[in-house]
């Protein structure tokens, strides 16, 4: 992580369902490569290309109720429709 601060450190104000999530994601990844008060990143982290996780969640109904405040990302190619 480019900063001193360590990414338990930061995540220690976080409300509880963020701070716990991104808990996960440290205990299986490491450190996060950037990290700022709000957002924690990860870069070719497992299968992911890209991980982040932030303090703000956002609450959902569907298809079971559940928050969400980690995001994961893949490549994934496209063909034109032909």
């Amino acid at each position: 992580m480019a900063s001193e601060t360590s990414a338990s450190d930061i995540i220690r104000e976080w409300p509880q369902d963020s701070r716990e999530a991104a808990q996960i994601v440290i205990n299986t990844y490491g450190d996060p490569a950037e990290a700022t008060a709000t957002r924690l990143t990860w870069h070719q982290a497992g299968p992911w290309k890209r991980i982040v996780a932030t303090k703000a969640f956002y609450e959902h109904n569907f298809p079971a109720p559940h928050i969400d405040c980690v995001e994961t990302f893949v490549d994934y190619r496209c063909r034109p429709p032909s």
